[in-house]
């Protein structure tokens, strides 16, 4: 029983810990983390392997191409013997090839409906950005200064905004000597996988539910020919 609450626990714990990815672009470096929880683990730039690690790793190739090879040939000798596998059944494919414009627009509307839940679901926990605004154009400098702020004010504004963004540090100015935008930033994007599992079950609802209501249809077309026939 103690096995089993263990279970419990670490199962919930895993689906109430945000999961998301920390990008950003810093002292003329790209860099990609994935977060898990309090864990970030670091895509770009890689790590750099050891000869070990390096060794241990071509042999692993090397195996995985010998059990490839070995495949292929056994594949080949049996298929001789084999039976071609059935291909799908016409009623099967029919059934989408039958929906309209209307179906697929309906279809359509759930799916972006489930793209929006979980575009909700991630929260920006931090936003960094440093820019300097500058071109050859004096006018063009502060026209772009211009645009560029009402931008961050349309993304971040506390009550209005399209980010719920937890924690910030954006500062964008300009120079007109410089002659070329300079700029660096970071931003790290997380999401509770209880969040995401739901938004992917809702949609997967709403597939079914399209689904079904397509057969129904499809079903009460084909009385409607058998009643014509008859």
């Amino acid at each position: 029983m103690i096995v089993l609450w263990v279970i419990l626990a670490l199962l919930a714990l895993l689906f109430l810990l945000p999961y998301g990815v920390d990008v950003g672009y810093r002292e003329e470096k790209f860099f990609l983390k994935v977060k898990a929880g309090p864990l970030r683990i670091p895509l770009i730039p890689a790590r750099e392997k050891t000869p070990e690690e390096k060794a241990a790793r071509e042999r692993k190739k090397q195996e995985k191409a010998a059990k490839k090879k070995e495949k292929r040939a056994g594949n080949a000798e049996k298929e001789g013997g084999e039976a071609p596998k059935e291909e799908k059944t016409a009623r099967g494919k029919s059934l989408f090839s039958k929906a309209g414009a209307a179906d697929y627009l309906e279809l359509a509307g759930a799916a972006l409906r489930a793209v929006k839940r979980i575009f909700r679901s991630f929260r920006t926990d931090y936003l960094y950005l440093r820019c300097t605004v500058s071109t050859p154009d004096p006018c063009d400098t502060a026209l772009l200064y211009g645009r560029l702020c009402a931008l961050v004010e349309i993304l971040l504004d506390e009550k209005q905004g399209l980010l719920r963004v937890k924690k910030q540090d954006v500062y964008i100015d300009t120079d007109y000597l410089r002659g070329s935008i300079w700029a660096e930033g970071e931003i790290v994007i997380s999401a509770a996988l209880w969040r995401l599992v739901g938004a992917a079950l809702i949609l997967g609802v709403e597939f079914l539910r399209w689904r079904g209501a397509l057969k129904k249809k499809d079903a009460g077309t084909e009385r409607t020919d058998d009643h014509g026939r008859e």
